[in-house]
Parts: structure tokens; sequence; C-alpha cells
């Protein structure tokens, strides 16, 4: 017998534009852990103008900033995930975790063979 399991990926729009996703929110946790988008860009396989576009768009997006960046200095600039950065990562997962236990137990995976 074959083992069912039902998954879903979770995706926040605001007037239909993506907003937060798990590639979104893989990358603010990564900027956090590496205090770098390039470092995290690397960690997360993104090309790092495709991470600086996420960043731009999540933070255009948001009421506050997510990601600021850090001027340079003899040991170079970076960036950090704001205290609000850190509660939309928070929420988002806790959303998805709620998400993902509904599913489970709610629904028989093998209604779909």
């Amino acid at each position: 017998m074959s083992h069912i399991r039902i998954g879903f990926r979770m995706k926040v729009f605001v007037d239909e534009v993506p907003y937060l996703g798990k590639g979104p929110i893989d990358l603010l946790a990564a900027i956090d852990r590496e205090g770098s988008i390039s470092k995290a860009a690397k960690a997360t396989r993104l090309s790092y103008r495709k991470a600086w576009q996420l960043v731009e768009n999540m933070n255009r997006i948001a009421k506050r900033p997510l990601v600021e960046k850090k001027l340079g200095g003899h040991k170079g600039g970076g960036a950090v995930v704001t205290p609000w950065g850190k509660e939309i990562i928070s929420q988002y997962l806790a959303l998805e975790t709620k998400m993902e236990d509904y599913i489970q137990r709610n629904f028989n995976p093998s209604g779909f063979l």
C-alpha cells in the first residue's frame, strides 16, 4: 500500500501581489542567521539579484521594514532582520504549522487514489 500525504505551499498576497511564501521566509531566516543578503542568497541557492529583489519587495509592501542594511566599515556591511521581520517569520511559520495540522486531521489522503 502506498503512503499518501497531503502537502501545501502557503503564499500571502497583498492586492494580488505576492508578498510572502516559503522562499521569502527562508531568505529572511537566512539573513537573520548569516547577517548578510549575499551569504543568505548562497545559503538559499538564490542569486544575489533575486535575493535583493525579494528583500526590496517585502520591505516595500510591509508596513515597516523587514530587513535593514548595515553600512560598511573595516569589516564590511551586512543586513539585519528587524524585530518586525522576526515577528513576520514567526507568524508565517505558526500559520503554516496550523494549516498543516488542520489538513492532516481533516482530510483522508486515500480519497485521492
